[in-house]
């Protein structure tokens, strides 16, 4: 059975990846662009904490917050707990009527203190590299 998907290239759904490192960043794009069938008018890239929480604020400024927030743990100039506790924070300052996102924490780190922290810090769900597909 073959299926042939098209790329959803508009949808009420927004997805953001924040990840330093080049590799991980052509991977994320394969999975969500390759297996999942997204554009990349669903989904936005960053390379560090710091601009994966402005392009946050641009979003709810413009009242299209992203449902989906994937971070990775250590980012030059914010990590990705920073990140969501900062995002958390002005949402529930500013943005109140607006669903909060979805937050994912990626990280290669091996070690379940770290996933302890990030699910008592807020995150949803926590996924350890490599992934399996």
């Amino acid at each position: 059975m073959s299926y042939d998907y098209q790329p959803v290239k508009s949808s009420r759904h927004k997805i953001l990846v924040a990840e330093d490192l080049s590799f991980n960043i052509f991977t994320m794009k394969f999975m969500l662009h390759s297996l999942f069938k997204l554009s990349d008018e669903v989904v936005t890239y960053t390379q560090n904490g710091k601009q994966a929480y402005e392009k946050y604020v641009e979003s709810c400024k413009e009242e299209k917050p992203y449902s989906l927030m994937i971070l990775d743990f250590k980012m030059p100039k914010m990590t990705g707990i920073e990140v969501m506790l900062a995002c958390d924070a002005l949402r529930d300052s500013k943005y109140r009527r607006l669903k909060r996102p979805y937050f994912v924490m990626e990280t290669g780190e091996d070690d379940n203190a770290v996933e302890d922290e990030c699910l008592t810090q807020g995150f949803d769900l926590f996924c350890q590299r490599p992934m399996k597909i």
